[in-house]
């Protein structure tokens, strides 16, 4: 993968994953309970793939050299490096403010008659205080990675050491995440952390490098859709006794499920008289993700029982049709530049250009203002310290990775003043880790322990909220942040 590192520890060249049965098995385990978790690329592009790349800004196109490449660029997995299973825990809390500051803009609703009575009144419009409680974002993290082929068929076929294949999933604690959508259309709530599914995120890609400059990954994104159409008959006659209260409901539910793509292509730039991977250049691109729950057509019959059990439809309700949405991930192209001027040293450069034009509201229609496309640039640093120390737990060290980065994401949301209240902000992300090395457990066999911490800074936004009759002015905004630790095993 990008910058390969020479490694201090012994060269990763050496040593040879048993194939990619583990991802296959992984990649098995996932479509088994994908059908009752909601995908979302989210959890992912907010906080990180890994560990690694979420310490590091997510400045990882041009690196990728571990099982994050699976989503950040997957051809990166064709250079010698990931051989490895990762498994970790993740953690992201947000804590997001609105403020009214004023009274709603005047009505354009004549004032109510004296006589509450009088037919003629309306309803008086108020403005509405919401207090926020974002839930909580916890999950599992499991990678793999390595190559594709046994050993022993590599003998026979040479052509498929240059196969290789990476799983990256996160797992959600199912009793901590949570989402809801709304009853009211104009219901102000941050589209990045109010409306938050049971998150499993899964990518599983494979790579192939034709030649030793060059190599080109592909691979896809699960993704389920689940829609439920419900058809009540209502008894109006239904005695006081009846367990079901006159109501008779059949429930269907329509689950689908589709493939978003990944791919890329890494590039190692010759330099003379300079490492071969001293330079890399990574392209890569991930699909929209967007998930679609809860009620799809509704009819509704009311009628009476009769006695001979039978239903004596009299009216029969207007149709109704609501998509509750939830989960959305923007089809997102990335160029990045990865540079190792030494041995110990690390540097990532991210461009990524967000395609937000595709947002929608929960009930499936495009909101007012649309959203709009984002360019995000993206940087991380690491460096590789060597460890020497007679002390007790460090002489167990051979390496300590330090790692930074940050990132500045604009608001794809132009305006507040639409009729819906869709809160974002621009955002400062700030990051840092330290990666653990530790000397070999087992022939061919290395253990790293990763932690990272993130912290987004949602920068305060002012709006009039002009096109809300029930809310007045308002300042949104607050912070986020994310905490990980991951064990890693290179094989």
């Amino acid at each position: 993968m990008s910058l390969v590192r020479a490694h201090l520890l012994a060269p990763r060249r050496a040593r040879r994953a048993p194939g990619g049965l583990g991802a296959v098995l992984v990649f098995v385990c996932v479509l088994q309970v994908i059908d009752a978790r909601a995908q979302t690329g989210l959890v992912l592009d907010e906080t990180g793939a890994s560990a690694r790349s979420g310490a590091m800004g997510q400045a990882f196109t041009g690196i990728a050299d571990d099982s994050a490449a699976a989503y950040y660029n997957p051809a990166g997995l064709a250079f010698d490096g990931p051989k490895e299973t990762i498994l970790g825990f993740r953690y992201m809390e947000a804590d997001t403010f609105i403020d009214f500051v004023g009274p709603p803009p005047p009505s354009p609703y004549p004032p109510p008659p004296a006589d509450p009575t009088d037919p003629g009144v309306r309803p008086v419009l108020v403005t509405t205080d919401t207090e926020w409680n974002p839930p909580i974002t916890t999950g599992l993290v499991v990678g793999v990675s390595g190559h594709f082929a046994p050993p022993s068929l590599v003998e026979d076929f040479p052509w498929l050491d240059r196969l290789h294949y990476g799983v990256i999933l996160n797992l959600g604690i199912s009793s901590q995440n949570t989402f809801h959508t709304y009853e009211d259309y104009s219901q102000p709530y941050f589209f990045r952390y109010d409306t938050r599914p049971d998150l499993l995120s899964a990518v599983a890609t494979i790579a192939y490098r034709p030649w030793d400059w060059i190599s080109f990954g592909a691979g896809v994104i699960p993704n389920v859709n689940a829609y439920q159409s419900n058809y009540a008959k209502i008894r109006l006659n239904a005695p006081a006794d009846d367990p079901t209260k006159g109501f008779d409901i059949a429930i269907k539910v329509h689950s689908v499920m589709e493939f978003s793509p990944v791919g890329g292509i890494m590039l190692r730039v010759p330099v003379p008289d300079m490492p071969e991977d001293f330079l890399q250049l990574g392209f890569s691109y991930r699909g929209q993700i967007g998930n679609f729950f809860g009620t799809g057509p509704s009819f509704t019959v009311l009628g009476e029982g009769t006695p001979d059990g039978g239903f004596d439809p009299q009216t029969e309700l207007p149709v109704g049709l609501i998509v509750n949405y939830a989960g959305f991930a923007p089809a997102q192209w990335s160029f990045g530049i990865g540079l190792r001027p030494n041995e110990r040293l690390t540097l990532g450069a991210d461009l990524v250009y967000k395609e937000f034009y595709a947002f929608k509201v929960f009930i499936h229609r495009k909101p007012t203002p649309e959203f709009e496309n984002t360019l995000v640039p993206r940087f991380g640093v690491e460096y590789e310290m060597p460890v020497a120390s007679e002390w007790p737990v460090l002489d167990l060290l051979e390496r300590i990775d330090w790692r930074v980065g940050y990132y500045y994401e604009p608001t794809p949301n132009p305006s507040l003043n639409g009729v819906q209240n869709i809160l974002d902000c621009n955002q400062h992300v700030a990051s840092g880790g330290v990666g653990l090395n530790f000397a070999p457990i087992a022939e061919e066999a290395r253990l790293r322990v990763d932690l990272y911490g993130q912290f987004h800074q949602l920068v305060d936004r002012f709006t009039m909220n002009e096109g809300d009759l029930r809310r007045g002015p308002y300042t949104a905004g607050g912070s986020v942040f994310a905490l990980g630790l991951e064990v890693r095993v290179d094989w």
